[in-house]
């Protein structure tokens, strides 16, 4: 049975559903703007953004900017999280394995050392 970190979908549940449910949005976005008429005489047109195009480039690159910081914030995060797991999981079994040596030592009869230097 798989754990958790070896999921398959672990990854995928939150960035790629997020960037398919934002293509698919964007697409029908373009679509309807399509279809109700939005359409450019040129790339002229397009670029000036119906005299707009300060604020709608100004709006996407900050949006696009935002989305950016996010994604690698998330990235950076799981990361962080995935080698404090890992960290504890691997300390918990060092204290297992301890705690095991320490029981066949007292079963076979050796003496434990004590902190007494006497």
């Amino acid at each position: 049975m798989l754990s958790n970190s070896e999921h398959p979908l672990r990854r995928i549940q939150g960035r790629t559903i997020a960037t398919m449910l934002g293509l698919t949005l964007g697409a029908f976005g373009l679509y309807f703007m399509y279809q109700s008429g939005f359409k450019f005489e040129g790339s002229e047109d397009f670029l000036s953004m119906g005299n707009r195009a300060l604020f709608v480039w100004l709006s996407f690159g900050v949006s696009i900017l935002a989305m950016t910081i996010l994604y690698l914030q998330s990235h950076w995060l799981s990361k962080a999280v995935e080698t404090y797991v890992k960290q504890q999981q691997d300390r918990a079994k060092r204290i297992i394995e301890a705690r095991e040596k320490r029981k066949q030592k007292t079963r076979t009869g050796a003496v434990l050392p004590t902190n007494n230097p006497l």
